[in-house]
């Protein structure tokens, strides 16, 4: 029996709003009659309700908000003689949002019900197949599904399953999975099987994709797992420390803690596993299938203004187990 120790380490600068997957949103604000509402003011919250942004429109009735990440988010508007309004959405990663956004004047005492409603056969922001998760969709997965990206994708990609050597297959086919993090192109397949593999933990957004690719993400795959990782500016101080255990040693202990010093966001996270049944080979009794796993994530972000944002992520991670 021979003993293999894989390591893997991963060092990501993101200087660059360009590549740091971060997208602009503007838009208008018109009352019900379509005439400019200057001066209203406008605050972007995550859906935790942590305040990211906050403008005010311009004298044609504009907003901007010009790096903001993707993920789950409430637009609120606010203007004086205006009844508030909200909306709700999930911004993807690089993809710019406009938006109108209509107010009622306020008036006395008035009932009236107007619902707005279409069906769409084919949404048109989508060509192809593909999911988007945000952290709050990740958070109501059972925790096995959130334990590696094998495990993600095989659950939630639509097509995807897991072949006879547990990689993964798509309609049958094994493929390269390839991943972007933070808007960052990663060609190697990270396959979990020989290293921990990133944790889906520390993913903010994660959007499935098998097909109808736009050209930036190339042609040397069959799946794309396009990733924002977390801030710590949302987590405003706070962390989990999560343990789970089951039969044949499978046992997981992770932690996470994130918040804001200044204009300095932090995060970190750290993974530490167990399995009976490391590699899963297809024998009735594994005589050699115990493996362990570390992996710990940090990442640092720094806000220059509403425009430039900077990003420092750190991943790195072990395994240790038997190779007959």
């Amino acid at each position: 029996m021979r003993r293999q120790l894989i390591i893997s380490f991963f060092l990501v600068g993101l200087i660059s709003t360009a590549v740091c997957a971060q997208t602009p949103i503007e838009g208008f604000i018109r009352d019900n009659a379509g005439n400019i509402v200057a001066g209203a003011s406008v605050s972007l919250k995550r859906a935790e309700g942590t305040v990211v942004q906050q403008i005010t429109s311009d004298a044609i009735g504009k907003f901007r908000f010009a790096a903001v990440e993707a993920g789950a988010y409430t637009l609120r508007t606010e203007a004086p003689g205006f009844y508030g309004s909200s909306y709700d959405f999930v911004l993807r990663a690089r993809q710019p949002l406009s938006l109108t956004i209509e107010l009622q004047h306020k008036q006395s005492l008035q009932q009236t019900v107007e619902v707005k409603s279409s069906s769409l056969t084919v949404n048109p922001e989508k060509t192809g197949s593909s999911y988007i998760f945000t952290r709050q969709d990740l958070d109501l997965l059972p925790d096995p599904l959130t334990n590696s990206t094998d495990d993600l994708v095989n659950n939630l990609m639509p097509g995807a399953s897991d072949s006879h050597d547990n990689f993964l297959a798509v309609r049958g086919t094994e493929f390269s999975l390839h991943e972007f993090i933070n808007g960052v192109s990663f060609l190697d397949n990270t396959q979990p099987q020989f290293s921990p593999g990133v944790s889906p933990q520390i993913f903010e957004t994660v959007d499935l994709m098998t097909g109808g690719f736009t050209p930036e993400y190339g042609n040397r795959f069959g799946g794309v797992l396009d990733i924002t990782t977390r801030s710590g500016a949302d987590l405003a101080g706070h962390g989990d420390v999560n343990f789970r255990g089951a039969t044949l040693d499978n046992y997981d202990l992770n932690a996470d803690y994130g918040g804001q010093a200044g204009k300095l966001g932090y995060y970190f996270f750290v993974d530490g596993f167990t399995s009976g049944r490391y590699l899963e080979p297809p024998q009735p009794q594994e005589l050699y299938d115990f493996g362990k796993g570390s992996r710990a994530t940090a990442q640092f972000d720094w806000r220059s203004g509403n425009h430039d944002v900077f990003k420092l992520l750190l991943m790195g991670g072990g395994a240790n187990f038997p190779q007959p």
